[in-house]
């Protein structure tokens, strides 16, 4: 019997990130359309997402994984199987010893991107070995720039898991990048994160790109706008 592989897409915003404006109900609907087993919510510097997400999960073929975008002083960290909330601007030593006190997972998100905050490579040389993986295929513009150098680095230095994320600000982006490995449950994967078993793939969608960034300004206008009446 052949051995079944899954698709989680690790790293995906929802309305509950300030830059981002995705439900919660929307994003389980179109990972299911793209054939996901598994999705990640990852808001920026908060966890307001995760009670709405649990619910629309137990109504889903989607699993869930509780996660968040922490922004440390030296760059972005995605924190994977959490519970609690991951204070951020603090070292991302001291952050990285948090997640995994929750027995969570470190994972540097779009490495070496200046623009978006990315952890660089000199600091990744000083902590690869406390880190449990590396966004190897980030399918928004911020994982582009060092992808290949990523990559190559990864393969003869850090050793670290081979994650894939859609980086979904909106809901055409989410499946775009995603992370593939052996079983079907989230427990599954994170043994296959922690064995650094898994591969990062996906694909570039221009149109999706471009729409995000025509949309956005008038977007961001518009969440800014609903926050302040609220």
């Amino acid at each position: 019997m052949e051995p079944i592989f899954s698709k989680a897409d690790l790293h995906i915003h929802s309305k509950f990130s300030i830059d981002a404006f995705s439900p919660i109900r929307d994003i389980f609907k179109v990972a299911e359309e793209r054939k996901l087993d598994i999705i990640a919510i990852t808001d920026h510097d908060n966890i307001k997402g995760h009670k709405e997400a649990e619910k629309v999960a137990q109504e889903s073929k989607v699993k869930l994984i509780k996660g968040e975008e922490v922004g440390t002083k030296e760059g972005h960290l995605v924190a994977l199987f959490i519970e609690n909330l991951i204070a951020p601007k603090r070292s991302i030593i001291d952050t990285i010893k948090e997640v995994h006190k929750q027995g969570g997972l470190a994972i540097i998100a779009h490495p070496a991107n200046p623009f978006s905050r990315g952890v660089s490579f000199k600091t990744l040389y000083e902590i690869y070995k406390e880190v449990d993986g590396i966004e190897l295929f980030n399918a928004s513009w911020a994982g582009f720039i060092y992808r290949k150098k990523a990559t190559k680095l990864n393969s003869e230095i850090f050793k670290l898991a081979a994650i894939g994320g859609s980086d979904a600000h909106i809901l055409s982006q989410i499946g775009m990048g995603y992370t593939l490995f052996k079983g079907k449950e989230p427990s599954d994967l994170y043994s296959a994160i922690k064995k650094r078993l898994t591969k990062a793939d996906g694909y570039f969608d221009l149109w999706a790109h471009l729409r995000l960034g025509i949309n956005q300004p008038r977007r961001l206008l518009k969440k800014i706008w609903w926050d302040f009446k609220k």
